[in-house]
């Protein structure tokens, strides 16, 4: 993939993280914990996706990384995308660490599940 390419998807993974938080929000709102649990598996195909592309996007271009050297830009790139209610905000190293956690877990729960098919 060429740089350029790999630079307007990850601008474009940027964007993706506010709608995907208000979708989260939403989700979180149902009061029925079941039901919660149920509607959030669905999005485990769309986080997964996320973050193997950022995870591909890291290893062939190691300053767009957006938990690492990339990650002034995918910052710049979520100020330019933000709104009142989901302001864009800096992860701590607590958060990086949640996030690669989840995602990981998630990609290897999607990926056993299409195994077992």
């Amino acid at each position: 993939m060429n740089k350029k390419t790999a630079e307007g998807i990850l601008e474009s993974l940027a964007w993706m993280g506010f709608p995907l938080d208000m979708l989260v929000k939403r989700i979180r709102e149902e009061p029925d914990e079941s039901e919660r649990k149920r509607i959030l598996e669905y999005l485990k195909p769309i986080v997964s996706a996320q973050t193997d592309l950022m995870f591909l996007l890291a290893k062939e271009y190691p300053d767009l990384n957006p938990i690492g050297d990339g990650e002034e830009r995918y910052y710049q790139y979520k100020l330019k995308y933000q709104t009142v209610e989901f302001p864009a905000k800096r992860m701590s190293s607590e958060d990086v660490e949640s996030a690669k956690k989840a995602g990981i877990e998630a990609a290897e729960e999607i990926r056993q599940e299409m195994k077992d098919e």
